[in-house]
C-alpha cells in the first residue's frame, strides 16, 4: 500500500524537509512542537464527469499517535493513517466515495495526540477554487529511442505538474519531480532519474499515464495545498 502512495505522500514529503512548520497548541502543552495540518481537494474524471474527493495531511517533528479531521461545522470525524512512520498521518478517499459535488469550504481542524500524551489542535482553511485534471494532448512512445514524450495544455492558475507512470496494480514506477507552471511537455527516458527499484520500460508492458496539476491556498507555505486535480485516463504499451 505504501509504494501505491507514493505518488501522493512524495508529493508532500518533498517540501517538508526545509519547511518550518506552526501549531496552535493547547494551554496545557509547554513544549515546543512543530506541527502541520493540511486539508486539500482531489480531482478526477470520472467518465465525462468531474468528481471531487476531500483529503488531509498532517506532519509533525515529533511522533503522532493518533490524528482526527473534521470541518468546523460538523460533528463528523475522520481517522488519518500514519504513512511514513509517525511523523506523517493521512487519509485519501476510497475512489468510489468521490462526488460530483465539491468538498465544503471553510476551517477544518485537526486533533493530535502525540505518542507522548500530549494533545494539539491544528486548524486549516480550505477555499473553493479548485483545478480541471489536466488536458493530455500527445502520449507518444519511442521504443526505438527509449523516449516517451508527454504533452498536456497549459493551465494558468495551475501552479505546478507532475507526470508519473503506474503499472497493471496502480503502483508507482516512476515520477517527476514537480514542474513549473510554465511546463506543457515531459520526455521520459529508459534511464532516467524517478524510476523506483531499478523499473524501466519494458517490451510489451502496459502502463498507465498520470499528470497532476497543483494549486495552493493562497498566502501558503509550501505545505498548504489547496487542490490536485489528475488525469489518470490515458494507458499505453511499450512497443
Amino acid at each position: 500500500m505504501l509504494k501505491k502512495n507514493r505518488l501522493l505522500i512524495l508529493s508532500f514529503i518533498v517540501f517538508a524537509i526545509s519547511m518550518v512548520l506552526t501549531s496552535c497548541l493547547d494551554n496545557d502543552y509547554d513544549t515546543p512542537v512543530q506541527a502541520h495540518g493540511d486539508a486539500l481537494v482531489r480531482v478526477f474524471y470520472e467518465g465525462d464527469s468531474l468528481v471531487y474527493g476531500l483529503q488531509f495531511f498532517t506532519y509533525s517533528n515529533t511522533e503522532m499517535k493518533s490524528v482526527k479531521a473534521y470541518h468546523e461545522n460538523s460533528s463528523a470525524k475522520v481517522s488519518l493513517d500514519s504513512t511514513e512512520g509517525a511523523f506523517t498521518f493521512a487519509y485519501t478517499p476510497p475512489r468510489d466515495s468521490y462526488s460530483t459535488d465539491k468538498p465544503e469550504e471553510g476551517r477544518y481542524f485537526f486533533d493530535v495526540v502525540f505518542e507522548s500524551g500530549h494533545f494539539v489542535t491544528l486548524t486549516d482553511y480550505l477555499y473553493s477554487q479548485t483545478l480541471n485534471p489536466p488536458d493530455i494532448s500527445m502520449v507518444k512512445p519511442e521504443v526505438n529511442t527509449g523516449n516517451l514524450t508527454v504533452s498536456w495544455i497549459r493551465d494558468l492558475n495551475a501552479q505546478y505538474y507532475k507526470v508519473a507512470l503506474l503499472d497493471e496494480s496502480r503502483s508507482v514506477l516512476f515520477e517527476t519531480p514537480l514542474l513549473d507552471n510554465y511546463h506543457t511537455n515531459y520526455i521520459v527516458t529508459a534511464d532516467a532519474y524517478g524510476w523506483y527499484d531499478d523499473n524501466t520500460f519494458v517490451q510489451g508492458e502496459e502502463y498507465r499515464l498520470i499528470v497532476n496539476a497543483y494549486l495552493f491556498e493562497p498566502m501558503a507555505s509550501s505545505l498548504d495545498i489547496q487542490c490536485i486535480a489528475t488525469n489518470d485516463l490515458q494507458t499505453f504499451i511499450w512497443e
